[in-house]
């Protein structure tokens, strides 16, 4: 159940109620939101809500909080947040990403203006001061978790190009749940192995920089990307690591009916104690639309994703290798690559307003060796139709 009344000038204020019930147990959440705006530039949004849980004959009571400020004026503004959700809040009715942390941001930023006709044209800087807590921690009094400082320069050239580059200072704290079923293998007398809980380091200190740019949108191209390199965690081992991020789009419209595009992933993450490799990822999509007339469209689109894992190990301390326990028992993690190829075909046809007709094809395919299109493997393939019909009375 939801209703939500109008305040006016982009104001408002809502109430949400639901309910499930399964036999003896039920979940019941109720919920205030709303968003106060005013003098044109302030704005602050807020949410309330509470849960009531009974599972098994045992009731729990958990809040969720969430409170945005934000000033947007053409030379100062910010932007922040706190919010809160706890360890015990539940809803059958809906989806929450992330259960049992206090987030809280400040982002100010300034703006300034070049002359008409002058090389920079705007430039705007900002510094980002971000922590993250476990639920109970913070309720507690006791540390914070997670902790950013970013600053960020970003400005807008003649002719419509923009540039941008940022550092970034963060700090993050070892989260045991996380790693729960992680064990470590380590020599005993005897020549003997032992298993032993896995134990991470308390914090892990980054550093990196981030360079990014973006074209104007011209008639026939346009693209963008940024370039991120520096030392950041390694969530596989919970060690320090060397980090480089590369993200490239590219849009080609020769013609009003044609439109190309194209872009790219790589994410490496390397041991800085030894330079190894530990994951890369890399992903490549192309797609091509074509308008051949006006009831008649096609599209194709290739997506190819690598991602490749070394066998894991205690990198910040013991360099012991990394098991992983399951129900059957606990299993050393070994190296793994997987090369997915996956295409799409679709022709779209309406001859008239309400009539729809679809078709597509998909078909996944596993490559032996990364980007090298030899020795494809068809792992599987979908065909859909949609028909579509509008009946006039």
């Amino acid at each position: 159940m939801r209703a939500q009344h109008s305040l006016g000038h982009g104001s408002r204020i809502g109430l949400a109620y639901t309910d499930r019930i399964e036999g003896g147990d039920y979940n019941r959440v109720a919920e205030m939101d709303g968003r106060l705006v005013f003098k044109d530039i302030y704005g602050l949004s807020f949410q309330l809500a509470g849960s009531r849980t009974r599972a098994g004959g045992v009731a729990t009571t958990a809040p969720l909080w969430l409170t945005q400020f934000t000033i947007q004026h053409r030379v100062w503004g910010l932007r922040s947040l706190f919010a809160g959700i706890s360890d015990d809040f539940h809803t059958a009715s809906g989806f929450l990403g992330r259960n049992g942390i206090v987030h809280a941001y400040v982002d100010p930023s300034y703006t300034t203006y070049g002359k008409a006709g002058s090389l920079l044209q705007r430039l705007t800087g900002d510094i980002v001061v971000d922590g993250i807590w476990q639920y109970q921690n913070f309720i507690h009094g006791r540390n914070i978790q997670d902790q950013k400082l970013h600053f960020n320069v970003n400005t807008t050239l003649r002719g419509g190009w923009n540039v941008g580059a940022g550092y970034f200072v963060e700090s993050f704290g070892y989260d045991s749940a996380l790693y729960a079923n992680y064990r470590l293998e380590v020599p005993k007398s005897g020549g003997r192995l032992d298993t032993i809980p896995f134990v991470g380091q308390p914090t892990i200190g980054n550093g990196e920089y981030i360079v990014q740019i973006g074209t104007p949108q011209w008639k026939h191209f346009s693209g963008g990307g940024f370039f991120l390199q520096g030392h950041d965690e390694n969530f596989f081992e919970w060690a320090s690591a060397d980090l480089l991020l590369l993200s490239l789009n590219i849009s080609y419209r020769p013609t009003d009916r044609l439109r190309n595009s194209f872009s790219y992933f790589w994410q490496q993450v390397n041991r800085r104690t030894d330079g190894s490799l530990v994951n890369v990822g890399r992903v490549a999509r192309a797609k091509i639309e074509y308008q051949v007339s006006r009831p008649l469209f096609l599209r194709l689109v290739g997506q190819y994703i690598q991602d490749q894992t070394d066998s894991l190990r205690d990198d910040s301390r013991t360099n012991a290798p990394i098991l992983i326990a399951g129900p059957s028992g606990v299993t050393r993690t070994s190296a793994s690559a997987t090369n997915l190829f996956h295409v799409d075909a679709l022709i779209s046809y309406q001859p008239v307003p309400g009539t729809v007709v679809f078709a597509g094809y998909g078909s996944d395919m596993l490559d032996e060796d990364a980007f090298r299109f030899r020795g494809l493997t068809r792992t599987g393939d979908a065909v859909f139709v949609k028909l579509s019909y509008l009946f006039r009375l």
